[in-house]
């Protein structure tokens, strides 16, 4: 996995993979916030890249939470 990745480990229910890409966006721990809520409903998320953000340790746990309830 790269710096600033995130795989999601599930099947894509899409027409394709799906891959989000926000990179260099200056996206905080606030906007992580409402990131997870648009995206817990996706089934088809298969990469997240938010490299080159500023997302500080709460916003990485938000979004590996999101990463982690995509994987049960």
């Amino acid at each position: 996995m790269q710096y600033g990745r995130l795989l999601f480990d599930r099947p894509s229910f899409g027409s394709g993979d799906s891959t989000v890409c926000l990179n260099h966006n200056k996206m905080t721990a606030v906007g992580c916030g409402s990131l997870t809520i648009a995206l817990s409903g996706s089934s088809a998320l298969k990469e997240l890249d938010l490299s080159f953000n500023s997302l500080m340790d709460e916003g990485a746990v938000r979004i590996f939470r999101l990463a982690e309830e995509s994987t049960v």
